[in-house]
């Protein structure tokens, strides 16, 4: 008797830890979903809030502030609740992106983003790269869209850029590249990144590589430029080109440490310091202004590409600057 007692005590505790063991992942997993949920939803927001602003930008109330956005509303919520609750939570459904369509449309230029054509040949070497994950440009495209609607059509127009490829493993005569302005087809291929790319290098490189085309439009020289050159100490010498530190992942750090530049980048070449000031000019305003504030020669290189920028474009003007500086960036 005493034996049946405890083989049932044996059998009662052993099926309490199985319940509550069973209780236990029941809780994370709805611990889980929830903070899915709520990441969802932060994305969702940000997503719409994002596409509202691009949208403003695309058409005449472009100037209307920005604080006013709309956040997702019951219907979204339910649909990202009932997202969870699927058995095919977790796997993707195939959304595409949008925006793009919107922009080309607004500028007047393709964009291509599904199944662009590769490799590519041109007069300096091949281009070559792969189509890009469908959660990648969802991911790319409030990133783009919102970098590139700051640009006036005047601006974009007078570039002759006449097609964007977004795209994955990006590749120029066999280097790695997240951006390529290619000058004799009128293109300008973008790397849309994974996860693993700060969003803010996305950003930066958008505009980096932009700046590249306006330098090679406004006079058909990129490596060469004497004034700019003049602004430098009288003992610098530039190095021997973007693609030599190319290999150095801290060469496009923003520093301190060296009067006059930006990066380390910066001072690979006179296209890589032109292009780096102009990108940081449109993403990283604060910090420029810090530097600029004790660094008279990185004053006057600030002032010469504000200068280059209008000269080539009458509407590049300081209504552009403030709503780079305002736009409503990730702290990342």
């Amino acid at each position: 008797m005493q034996l049946v007692k405890s083989s049932l005590l044996s059998e009662q505790q052993s099926a309490r830890s199985v319940i509550t063991q069973h209780r236990r992942q029941r809780y994370f997993r709805v611990e889980a979903d929830l903070s899915r949920f709520e990441q969802a939803i932060l994305q969702e927001t940000k997503r719409m809030q994002l596409n509202e602003f691009t949208r403003r930008r695309l058409t005449s109330d472009g100037d209307a502030p920005a604080a006013k956005l709309p956040l997702p509303n019951v219907l979204t919520c339910l649909a990202i609740v009932m997202m969870f609750n699927s058995p095919l939570h977790g796997q993707h459904h195939g959304g595409s992106p949008t925006m793009f369509t919107e922009v080309a449309a607004h500028y007047n230029i393709e964009i291509v983003w599904t199944a662009p054509k590769f490799p590519q040949k041109t007069h300096w070497g091949l281009i070559d790269g792969v189509s890009a994950g469908q959660p990648d440009l969802i991911r790319y495209e409030t990133i783009f869209c919102q970098e590139f609607c700051l640009y006036p059509k005047l601006l974009v127009e007078k570039t002759n850029v006449r097609r964007i490829v977004l795209c994955q493993e990006l590749k120029f005569a066999g280097g790695r590249r997240y951006a390529i302005p290619d000058f004799e087809h009128d293109t300008y291929y973008l790397d849309v990144g994974t996860i693993e790319q700060p969003n803010s290098y996305l950003r930066k490189v958008i505009h980096h590589d932009f700046f590249h085309i306006i330098d090679y439009r406004d006079d058909g020289l990129l490596y060469e430029d004497e004034r700019w050159k003049a602004l430098n100490a009288p003992d610098f010498k530039y190095g021997k080109g973007g693609a030599s530190a190319l290999g150095d992942l801290t060469t496009g750090d923003l520093t301190d440490k060296l009067p006059g530049f930006l990066t380390h980048y910066s001072t690979t070449g006179v296209e890589e310091d032109k292009a780096e000031i102009f990108a940081h000019l449109v993403v990283s305003s604060k910090f420029v202004a810090e530097r600029t504030a004790t660094d008279s020669i990185l004053a006057d290189k600030v002032d010469q590409i504000r200068s280059i920028a209008r000269s080539f474009c009458s509407d590049m003007t300081d209504d552009f600057w403030s709503k780079a500086q305002s736009l409503p960036r990730d702290a990342d």
